[in-house]
């Protein structure tokens, strides 16, 4: 909240910040991770600043790797991966679909990636078709209907003129 608010409140020279950004962000990390001169208090403090320098690095330099028309989609619906992940790992965890269908190797490590691909996968169908038949029909709907509603200003306006 507070990286947005200071995105809207500064106008960033880009050059300058590009330049700032890793002599901010290099020496902070460091004293974060690399020593013990940060005390818990101070460490908060240090790691909040380290993510709104970040925050606001992102926000002024996208990186074309993450705005392509994947993480876009994915951070469309996030809302949906987040509320229905829970919901895909219990109903395979229940019906034990994947070892039925023998999907699952037997190996720890290549049975766990299998395992995630799955229920990634699943999870993200089920959260694209939520955001395109629910939640943006909704969100549609509520935009439409607040911007029906009348203005402070129009509403006090009425007022004074029944007045």
């Amino acid at each position: 909240l507070l990286s947005f608010k200071l995105y809207e409140l500064i106008d960033f020279n880009k050059k300058i910040f590009r330049i700032s950004f890793p002599i901010i962000i290099i020496p902070s990390l460091y004293l974060y991770f690399f020593t013990n001169l940060v005390v818990n208090p101070l460490a908060d403090v240090l790691i909040a600043f380290i993510f709104i320098i970040i925050i606001l690095y992102f926000a002024t330099f996208p990186p074309k790797l993450l705005t392509n028309r994947l993480f876009i989609t994915l951070g469309l619906c996030s809302f949906g991966l987040y509320l229905l992940h829970f919901i895909v790992i219990i109903f395979f965890l229940k019906t034990d679909i994947l070892n039925k269908l023998n999907l699952l190797p037997q190996h720890g490590s290549s049975a766990f990636l299998t395992y995630f691909a799955f229920v990634f996968l699943m999870t993200f169908v089920l959260s694209y078709i939520s955001y395109k038949f629910y939640e943006y029909p909704i969100m549609k709907l509520g935009k439409k209907i607040a911007n029906q509603q009348p203005t402070l200003k129009e509403v006090q306006k009425e007022i004074k003129v029944q007045a």
